[in-house]
């Protein structure tokens, strides 16, 4: 939670041009997603790694352009994926591995 609490108060540092240099990129986004992954004690964990992921492709894909510095790779899928089937979650496995093919073929 305190990763995750870090990250939203980089978002909004950078959406207010507080924050100007240093930006929230793929790895800062992964280290969060990662910090969940392995909280699989927790049941909302994948859910919550899954919520980032969301909102990173959101940036990452907004009004149809590609900012690489926050575009989801493939750690940052795996490690959703990875986070849904240590819960034997695999139909949410499987819509994430969905979601990322659908996204390299979007946008490469």
């Amino acid at each position: 939670e305190n990763a995750e609490a870090l990250l939203r108060r980089m978002i909004e540092y950078t959406d207010s041009g507080k924050l100007r240099k240093v930006t929230p990129n793929t790895i800062v986004y992964n280290s969060v997603i990662h910090a969940w992954s392995r909280a699989s004690h927790r049941p909302e964990a994948p859910y919550r790694a899954l919520e980032i992921l969301q909102g990173m492709r959101a940036r990452a894909f907004a009004e149809g352009m590609v900012d690489q510095s926050i575009c989801p790779d493939v750690i940052t899928y795996t490690t959703v994926i990875n986070a849904f089937a240590q819960q034997a979650n695999i139909e949410k496995a499987e819509e994430v591995f969905e979601m990322m093919f659908q996204d390299y073929n979007d946008y490469g």
